[in-house]
């Protein structure tokens, strides 16, 4: 192993390439020849070492001090053709404080590195535009979302991604366009289709709380974090604000909105959190739309009347089983706008909450356990109309078109869109 003057010897560079400051991540670049071994001095991986991590690849671990974890890191290593700097280059990436990034930092000075001002590391891309769809935006993209990820699957599905999972995908989508392989279309189409998936991950969808008052909703909210989040009284109007949280459920998050009860013939006050429970209906993917088991089926028609007849996924909720002399009845919805289905449920008892949790996952069941188990994902709105584009060129029976456009000709750089 080269000696620390060795390493000196070989001019290993590091610097910070993010903004100073607190943040939700910091990057610090680390080049030069040498620069796997000042890395491999202070770098502990959780399946691979310094020395493992090949151009092109990720790697997760800590950054060691003196037999001590000083931080939690992602390391993606750059050939030298793709680096900044046109030279072998490590991308650190530490949580975003100040005293984690200055002390990784540190790390890297003691193992044999100088710190040099961020420019001499970050050279000008020039005329060339980066195409989104190359493995170097991708795998730009992807560490750049990583502060988005709230789930450990969302960390996954990033580090997979920028690992090459989905360059690897597209590369051999495209190589099958211009041979004329069957299957080309078919992995094409999976991937467009399996977007949303990815999407939700960094941006959760959107899940709405409606119905009368005092159905259960703050208690359904409850029961959903696991945790007390808002107030439960049996009165009418305690909701007035429309309160949201984040939950997730099989690595994918939701954000779910308790809002203000229906109904008419209510206080000014409490008119304006309905009209704003109204409006926000309009923007859920998916409404749970709740009422007691035990109401005449005339209030919940009345107040399921305002629904929005938008694309939003409605389900009914008939909540408060528990309080029932014997077995939940069969409830008719037919009345009901929008034909949506219905379950049954006691918030109270946590009773059929996973019937609940299992009509959320729904539309990305097909591809949540692919993605996770390490599957191409697409993640950024630009990666899916590029994707979209293509297949409906390959549909229209122009696949060297599309195979084309897949190779970024004259694409936009919007990697982070």
């Amino acid at each position: 192993m080269p000696t620390h003057s060795t390493i000196k010897n070989l001019r290993v560079r590091c610097s910070v390439i993010t903004p100073p400051g607190e943040g939700g991540i910091g990057v610090i670049l680390l080049c030069g020849r040498g620069a796997a071994e000042v890395l491999g001095t202070c770098f502990e991986g959780t399946q691979r070492g310094a020395a493992g991590i090949t151009p092109g690849r990720m790697a997760h671990g800590r950054i060691m001090q003196n037999g001590a974890a000083v931080d939690e890191v992602v390391v993606a290593h750059s050939a030298a053709q793709e680096a900044p700097v046109g030279e072998t280059c490590y991308e650190v990436n530490c949580h975003g404080g100040a005293v984690a990034v200055k002390t990784v930092v540190e790390c890297f000075r003691d193992g044999g590195a100088q710190v040099v001002p961020w420019r001499e590391l970050v050279r000008p891309c020039g005329p060339a535009r980066r195409l989104p769809l190359s493995s170097r935006s991708i795998r730009a993209s992807a560490l750049s979302s990583l502060p988005e990820a709230e789930t450990r699957s969302a960390v996954k599905m990033l580090l997979h991604q920028g690992d090459g999972a989905l360059s690897r995908e597209i590369a051999a989508v495209t190589g099958g366009l211009k041979n004329g392989s069957d299957d080309a279309q078919e992995r094409l189409w999976r991937l467009v289709r399996g977007a949303e998936a990815g999407l939700a991950m960094l941006d959760p969808p959107k899940v709405m709380l409606a119905g009368p008052p005092n159905a259960g909703k703050s208690t359904l909210l409850n029961t959903l974090l696991r945790r007390e989040r808002v107030i439960v009284h049996h009165l009418p109007g305690t909701t007035r604000d429309v309160v949201k949280d984040r939950l997730a459920i099989g690595g994918m998050p939701f954000d779910i909105m308790d809002s203000a009860g229906i109904r008419s013939g209510i206080d000014a006050l409490e008119a304006v959190a309905v009209d704003n429970t109204l409006r926000l209906m309009g923007e859920a993917g998916t409404i749970f739309f709740l009422f007691d088991i035990r109401d005449d089926p005339s209030v919940v028609l009345e107040s399921s009347a305002s629904l929005p007849p938008g694309e939003a996924r409605i389900l009914y909720v008939a909540n408060k089983t528990d309080l029932l002399d014997a077995e939940a009845p069969e409830v008719d919805c037919a009345p009901l706008p929008h034909r949506a289905p219905v379950v049954c449920i006691s918030a109270k008892k946590q009773e059929g909450i996973g019937k609940l949790e299992q009509f959320l996952l729904a539309p990305y069941a097909d591809t949540l356990s692919l993605i996770t188990a390490g599957g191409p994902a697409v993640f950024t709105r630009t990666q899916r109309e590029i994707l979209a584009t293509a297949l409906r060129l390959a549909e229209e029976g122009r696949r060297s078109a599309a195979a084309h456009l897949l190779t970024g000709s004259g694409a936009q750089d919007n990697v982070g869109q």
